[in-house]
């Protein structure tokens, strides 16, 4: 009986297994015109459903940003013709610890230039004369986990949990 909810237990905790989600993450987004003093849009926004960056801006147009777990969609709509932008995604943090391992163009006008990290992505499209709509797809790979921070009363529950075990199963036998 003991072995059998043991094996339950291992199977179960087993199960549990973490899926690379950036769903909740908080991170910084900054969108430059090269040559610019300030950012087109500077913002700490969190990954969540529907698109995380939206500006519209009478000087230079509609922005659009959406990033989820896998993809990167950048939309540039209804502008005024500018100069090449810089579009930067730091502290992008996985929940299981993954890490950035590739960074692709799905659809789209090639780029001028792309770059990543293990936490952040950046887009360097050039001088941008009409609409556009740039897909990107993220890898990950398994990163370090995030450490763990010990919980003193859970061992000494642990250990009085399988001790009263112990003691049933004693009592039972005699």
């Amino acid at each position: 009986m003991f072995k059998k909810l043991l094996l339950g237990a291992a199977l179960a905790f087993a199960a549990q297994t973490a899926q690379a989600s950036l769903v909740g993450d908080s991170f910084s987004f900054n969108l430059q015109e090269d040559g610019a003093p300030t950012a087109l849009i500077n913002a700490m926004p969190t990954v969540g459903s529907g698109p995380e960056i939206f500006s519209v801006d009478i000087n230079s147009g509609l922005f659009l940003a959406d990033i989820s777990d896998d993809l990167l969609t950048l939309v540039m709509a209804e502008f005024v013709p500018i100069g090449a932008t810089t579009w930067s995604f730091t502290g992008l943090d996985y929940s299981d610890g993954s890490v950035i391992s590739g960074f692709t163009l799905l659809n789209g006008s090639s780029p001028v230039g792309t770059g990543f990290g293990s936490d952040f992505l950046t887009v360097n499209i050039g001088d941008i004369s009409a609409p556009g709509i740039w897909v990107f797809n993220i890898a990950t790979e398994p990163g370090t986990p995030p450490s763990v921070i010990p919980l003193p009363a859970g061992g000494a529950l642990l250990i009085a949990g399988l001790g009263s075990l112990i003691l049933l199963r004693r009592r039972a036998r005699g």
